[in-house]
């Protein structure tokens, strides 16, 4: 099971952050290669691992860097906010420190005054073991 453990100055106040690269999923990768479009590079974000998240979420402007067309629209609810309508895409999240790469539709929502541009919800979580160890102030991800 590959794991990767981030150790982090202070744990409480930064969070679970883990730098991943994102990419078009595999539908969406091979429809644009049937288009003769090129495939974009991946994008590097900082993402912040939200247990209190449904799903995965990207800072809007992410998708639009990968070149994505949505694959749907959800209604979602926020601590501000109830019945925000948001595009979904189709992307993997690549976790280097881990070797994985993990399929999911993640929908883009304003993020504004945050210091991540994702959050990974419940949804990979799903798939995952996450160990929170606030006295040691670090944290492990295995798939």
């Amino acid at each position: 099971m590959p794991t990767f453990v981030v150790q982090l100055p202070n744990l409480v106040q930064l969070g679970p952050v883990v730098d991943v690269m994102i990419v078009p999923g595999r539908a969406a990768a091979e429809a644009m290669q049937r288009s003769g479009e090129m495939l974009p590079k991946p994008v590097q974000v900082v993402a912040l691992i939200d247990t209190g998240a449904t799903g995965t979420v990207l800072q809007t402007g992410v998708a639009a860097s990968l070149n994505l067309k949505p694959v749907g629209r959800v209604q979602i609810t926020t601590a501000s906010s109830a019945g925000l309508e948001c595009p979904e895409f189709s992307v993997q999240l690549l976790f280097p420190a881990a070797r994985v790469a993990v399929e999911v539709a993640a929908i883009e929502a304003p993020m504004q005054g945050q210091p991540v541009q994702m959050l990974i919800g419940r949804d990979v979580l799903a798939g995952a073991v996450l160990v929170y160890n606030g006295v040691a102030s670090h944290y492990s991800l295995s798939f």
